[in-house]
């Protein structure tokens, strides 16, 4: 039972404040502070100082999101409101029961612990920004027993943390696209400056080598015109027996840039065995390798003996009368294979000098071949040492050839 008094709602009467019948059938009698109510079954007297309590009987009425009103559930005393990021305009409309006038008491509310009130419970948030504020009350809303409204406004998809996360992700991929695209692309380009300079080394050692053989094999011609005109049939024709398996290995190997020692070590053997028969047998050749060299699997540029042998022959032994001594020491040295070419001819100074008015029969093969060598790798070199004895006497020459070992 609700009584009405100054243009508002004022109490509530139950049974849990006085009243043991609701059926009133006996009338109403109110002196003062007291109201007698005859029931059906009783007549009940109520003072309204000591057992009717005040209450002031607000409510959540509706909430309005960009004024179109919004369903809510009460659960545990609390309203749960949850929104999009353009929910830019929340209106929560309080209200009580009854005919009454709105501004005769004030609501008092807190959002976030910032105090608030209103009069017209009337509750306008504008422009919220994402996240959650809790809105309570301090007054009591008893008609459906509310105590707070908790609001939550959504950000937008590009504020979130998955979106951030996705967008972290997208430019972590985008870096290491683009990374391995740069890494790739110097690899590629290096790969393909190696691959040039690789063809270009090849076709350089084969234009050293397709200048270097005319000149030997005009030598070697040379050698078989001499037997013929001497008249020695058989050594022009053992010569030229020599001579086809010499030409047949150069042109084999011409195709390689590299061939193994022990090919090498052939066709040099072939050459000094040529060269001695042209010069009437005038020096012996010595070729030692090292036992624990396996001259089958080390690999060498292919005819690299040769133009030093030449060297040797033409511009040393050539100018003694007999006894002359070519020596080709092969050994390994700290991984690298040491090549050792001694003659005992008259040396590089006399020979220039027995030359100095005379055709000069160069030896464009030397130049051609050291060219040759460093070129295949920057450990490679070339080494001419001239031999004296204590009196500093010219007693012959030595080339020293060091290569990079290299196995199959």
């Amino acid at each position: 039972m609700w009584s009405v008094a100054d243009q508002r709602i004022n109490h509530i009467f139950n049974k849990q404040n006085g009243i043991s019948d609701l059926n009133l059938d006996g009338g109403i009698y109110i002196d003062n502070n007291k109201i007698i109510l005859g029931c059906h079954n009783a007549i009940n007297l109520i003072n309204t100082n000591n057992n009717v309590e005040n209450n002031s009987l607000w409510f959540v009425d509706e909430v309005l999101v960009n004024n179109v009103n919004k369903p809510f559930i009460i659960h545990n005393n609390t309203i749960s409101l949850a929104y999009p990021a353009d929910s830019n305009s929340i209106n929560i409309q309080l209200a009580k029961a009854g005919i009454t006038e709105m501004n005769q008491e004030v609501i008092y509310y807190t959002i976030n612990n910032k105090e608030f009130s209103t009069r017209d419970g009337h509750i306008q948030l504008n422009d919220l920004q994402a996240g959650t504020y809790q809105i309570i009350f301090k007054n009591n809303l008893n008609a459906n027993n509310v105590r707070q409204i908790t609001l939550v406004i959504n950000p937008y998809f590009y504020n979130t943390i998955w979106f951030y996360s996705l967008i972290g992700l997208l430019i972590t991929l985008g870096i290491y696209y683009l990374y391995h695209r740069r890494i790739n692309a110097i690899r590629g380009k290096y790969l393909l400056e190696e691959t040039y300079k690789e063809k270009i080394k090849q076709t350089e050692m084969q234009l050293l080598r397709t200048q270097m053989n005319p000149h030997f094999i005009f030598n070697s011609l040379n050698s078989i015109n001499n037997q013929v005109l001497k008249n020695n049939v058989d050594e022009a024709s053992e010569y030229i027996t020599t001579f086809s398996k010499l030409m047949r290995n150069i042109l084999g190997d011409s195709k390689s840039t590299i061939i193994s020692l022990k090919k090498e070590l052939e066709s040099i053997e072939l050459y000094l065995t040529l060269e001695c028969v042209r010069l009437d047998h005038k020096f012996e050749y010595h070729i030692l390798v090292d036992d624990f060299i396996e001259t089958d699997s080390i690999k060498v540029p292919p005819l690299i003996l040769q133009p030093f042998v030449e060297n040797a022959i033409w511009h040393g032994i050539n100018y003694k009368e007999n006894g002359g001594i070519i020596k080709i020491v092969i050994k390994e040295e700290s991984e690298m294979l040491t090549i050792e070419i001694i003659d005992n001819g008259i040396g590089r100074a006399a020979s220039a000098i027995r030359n100095k008015n005379k055709t000069k029969h160069e030896s464009v093969g030397i130049d051609i071949t050291i060219d040759r060598i460093v070129r295949l790798s920057s450990q490679n070199c070339v080494n001419i040492i001239d031999l004296l004895d204590n009196k500093n006497m010219p007693t012959g020459t030595q080339v020293n050839i060091k290569i990079a070992n290299s196995n199959d």
